[in-house]
């Protein structure tokens, strides 16, 4: 048996051929590290740890940019990181370990960044829906609900605040085909 593990060891009865591969002797396959992979005409290419990692961090890339989300990208950090430790010797499974943690944690950062950012979301901005900061009518609220009468439709409204009251009130948002409103007060109707 070789070091390798192959059935046949280099002998002069056979040849020094191996059983696995009559392409190559014994000595030759044997003196190849283990992750070296074998495909036509004695062509070989290396793939070890670090390369794996970075096929997969390209690969989370390449899957974002067809999805269009951001998390992907979080999780390719996560990728590189584990790229990066295997670089510098790490087992396998302390680069596993750091795909998991940085990984994890640039989504979770990324995530509350995204909540904390004061931007109105795109359904929010005047720019993107007209109705916005337009002023209509509410009648009555039944469980934080009302029905009403806006641009010659029916519509629901949700109140942004807890306790709606009847009376005049600002489109602050859409969400879906809801209008989400909130009460117009004296120093906010003068503008």
């Amino acid at each position: 048996m070789c070091p390798n593990g192959h059935s046949t060891p280099n002998t002069p009865k056979n040849g020094g051929k191996c059983k696995e591969n009559p392409n190559h002797s014994c000595e030759t396959l044997c003196a190849l590290p283990q992750n070296v992979v074998h495909y036509r005409r004695h062509r070989e290419i290396a793939l070890d740890n670090p390369t794996w990692w970075w096929l997969l961090a390209g690969a989370l890339v390449a899957l974002e940019l067809i999805t269009g989300t951001f998390y992907l990208l979080m999780l390719a950090l996560g990728g590189a990181a584990a790229a990066l430790a295997a670089h510098a010797g790490a087992g396998v499974s302390v680069q596993i370990a750091f795909a998991a943690v940085v990984g994890l944690m640039a989504v979770v950062l990324w995530h509350l960044w995204r909540q904390r950012s004061s931007e109105p979301t795109a359904r929010a901005q005047r720019s993107v829906n007209l109705d916005i900061g337009e002023q209509l009518l509410v009648d009555a609220w039944t469980d934080g609900v009302a029905d009403v009468k806006y641009r010659g439709a029916q519509w629901q409204a949700i109140c942004r605040h807890a306790a709606p009251s009847p009376g005049l009130h600002r489109v602050v948002e859409l969400q879906g085909n809801r209008l989400v409103l909130e009460p117009v007060t004296e120093s906010s109707s003068s503008h």
